[in-house]
């Protein structure tokens, strides 16, 4: 069993020539890109995960959907140890093969480990769980198509039979993992926003403010209609940890320069890089566009029975992934940000704020305060609006151009 029907199949490629109506990647490319490296990269995150959970205490309960996920998940990985003694099973399988249904296994086990830790001990359906099953699924659908036009044999075809069981596996877990679990919050719900319990999916479609604006269009809106504050974004933990920065710097001797500055980056480090991933993706599905309307423009240009229909089906489908992804990075992008700048505000305006009544009327006046608390703390703000701006316009320019120098 080595699906190398094809010769090209055993090479990188990336595309395939001379078999599957040259429209497929090559086997070899598959393995490597999309199981290996995304699994390996999974198999990192959620041992950090893991190891960052089993600290926390247990907040949700739910014992029917726990005992749900734990024989979903199970029962996939049961799916995963089959495929990889099958693929050890035959002699002539490929090593790329054996490594990648090896790799595959060793997630399915963490993805018990997290799935059980995440249930319980994390408020919100995980984001990690979702994104990794999200984007294995649009990977494992595209190998398990290769994998049934590259089948020749009886042993291939059960290699695919149960490679598709795993996706649709798979693609059940997702549905299970993404399920609110709000009801069973060991929490006053009415202290809490639903943002702290909305999953990957309701953060970036915004379903979560649903409510808000179903709300505005019977009623005028107070105060009282309003979510609470996300506890996370709260101004009294955040100006807390940025005195305590801003006087650890002035105990090192950094009494000058950007101290200030220094210090907000070292309160909001970790949300200071979150966006970067959504933007680097952002950047990726913008730079798709001129190859899909150069591939589209050469598909247009072919007589009518020359086209593939392999290939203007591949055309549709790249253009909904292309625009999707557009769409649902730059949510999640700005979703990022804007959390970060609301934070970045919270914690100066706090600080500004507890600074002035420890100081003497004397040596400070209110208007004083009242202007670093509005003005300036907004005219910080909004230069931090286009911080990640400038390094990937910076990128875009720079791929821009060689791409128009390719030309």
């Amino acid at each position: 069993m080595d699906f190398l029907s094809c010769v090209e199949d055993d090479s990188f490629g990336p595309a395939v020539h001379g078999c599957r109506d040259n429209f497929d990647f090559t086997i070899k490319f598959e393995n490597i890109f999309l199981t290996i490296i995304p699994n390996c990269f999974f198999i990192v995150i959620a041992l950090g995960r893991i190891i960052i959970l089993s600290r926390r205490s247990k907040v949700i309960n739910g014992p029917i959907l726990r005992r749900i996920k734990l024989v979903a998940s199970n029962a996939y990985g049961g799916l995963q140890l089959s495929l990889l003694i099958l693929s050890t099973d035959f002699i002539k399988s490929s090593a790329l093969l054996l490594a990648s249904a090896a790799v595959s296994f060793c997630s399915s086990i963490l993805i018990i480990g997290l799935s059980f830790l995440e249930h319980s001990r994390s408020s919100r359906p995980s984001i990690w769980l979702s994104t990794y099953f999200f984007f294995t699924i649009l990977f494992d659908v595209a190998q398990t198509r290769t994998l049934w036009l590259a089948s020749t044999n009886f042993e291939e075809i059960i290699f695919s039979r149960l490679s598709t069981v795993c996706v649709i596996a798979k693609l059940i877990l997702l549905i299970i993992e993404s399920q609110d679990k709000s009801r069973w919050v060991q929490w006053d719900m009415e202290r809490h926003s639903p943002e702290e319990t909305s999953g990957i999916f309701s953060l970036t479609a915004f379903t979560w403010l649903g409510r808000i604006f179903l709300a505005g269009y019977t009623k005028i809106l107070t105060l009282d209609d309003l979510f609470p504050l996300d506890q996370s974004m709260a101004t009294e933990a955040l100006q807390l940890r940025l005195i305590d920065n801003l006087r650890s710097s002035k105990s090192k001797g950094q009494k000058h320069g950007f101290g200030l500055a220094k210090a907000m980056v070292k309160t909001l480090k970790v949300q200071l890089l979150l966006p970067i991933g959504p933007r680097v993706a952002l950047i990726g599905f913008k730079f798709c566009q001129p190859f899909l309307i150069h591939s589209l423009l050469q598909y247009l240009e072919k007589p009518a029975d020359h086209a593939s229909k392999n290939r203007g089906y591949g055309l549709v489908g790249a253009t909904i992934l292309i625009y999707t992804g557009i769409a649902v990075f730059t949510s999640l992008y700005w979703y990022l940000h804007e959390r970060t700048l609301c934070m970045s505000r919270g914690s100066l305006a706090g600080s500004v704020y507890r600074k002035t009544t420890e100081s003497k009327l004397s040596t400070v006046g209110a208007s004083t305060a009242i202007t670093l608390m509005s003005a300036d703390v907004e005219r910080i703000r909004l230069g931090f609006l286009n911080l990640h701006e400038f390094w990937a316009n910076c990128i875009e320019v720079g791929l821009a151009s060689w791409l128009l120098y390719r030309q």
